[in-house]
């Protein structure tokens, strides 16, 4: 998995630490602006207990100024983040078909277009989510489960190791099921190349489909795959 991640931020050159500057700074401020919310609602409590009305006004003005202001450098770096992520799904959709269009004819000869297509965007796709989502959640997770400690653990050190213990365990289950996942996910791709191997049989056979009565079992053979 590492070696994945780094070779994917390899495909992006020197804008990969614009890409992970934004990322750190975006999982920051949103662990940062929770953190201000729960502090603020604690606040609310406190002046309501001790009946302190006159200190709500300036506790509502200082917090909403203090969330707008981390909420606009989110969003900055979001965006920023955003066309980060789909500039290098492009760089990769670009060597994926020149390296298609370099292959050589009996590639092409020897292996069914449907698995071929299938591979070729499903990959793609798989590819681009490491950009658009799940390298940043990997990466928010661990950053904001530190900004959450060192808040956690200012109102109570007992609670928040028990916090931290049970989330521990959490952590270890989900670890144990990424084989399993992955078997899962290969099963998937050789499944949607079959799939897409008969819908190309469909458009490309249709006359003689039509001409030798075979919808029904084209029919069948295409439910059975869309079960599987």
């Amino acid at each position: 998995m590492t070696k994945i991640l780094i070779q994917a931020l390899k495909f992006m050159g020197r804008r990969r630490y614009l890409y992970l500057f934004a990322i750190i700074a975006m999982a920051v401020l949103k662990a940062l602006l929770d953190v201000v919310t729960s502090f603020f609602v604690k606040q609310l409590y406190l002046i309501m207990e001790g009946r302190n009305f006159a200190d709500i006004i300036p506790s509502v003005g200082k917090n909403i100024f203090l969330g707008v202001i981390i909420i606009i450098i989110w969003r900055y770096f979001t965006i920023v983040y955003n066309n980060e992520a789909k500039r290098a799904t492009a760089v990769i959709q670009k060597a994926v078909y020149q390296k298609a269009l370099k292959l050589p004819f009996v590639y092409y000869e020897e292996n069914a277009q449907g698995s071929f297509l299938s591979r070729l965007s499903y990959n793609i796709d798989k590819a681009s989510d490491v950009y658009g989502s799940r390298f940043r959640r990997v990466v928010t997770l661990f950053i904001s489960v530190g900004v959450y400690l060192i808040a956690m653990f200012s109102l109570n050190l007992k609670m928040s190791l028990l916090l931290l213990l049970a989330n521990t365990m959490l952590l270890i289950i989900n670890l144990s099921i990424n084989s399993p996942m992955k078997r899962i996910g290969e099963k998937i791709l050789v499944t949607k190349q079959e799939e897409t191997g008969i819908f190309l049989s469909i458009l490309q056979g249709a006359k003689v489909i039509r001409m030798y009565e075979m919808k029904d079992i084209m029919k069948e053979k295409y439910e059975n795959i869309l079960a599987k």
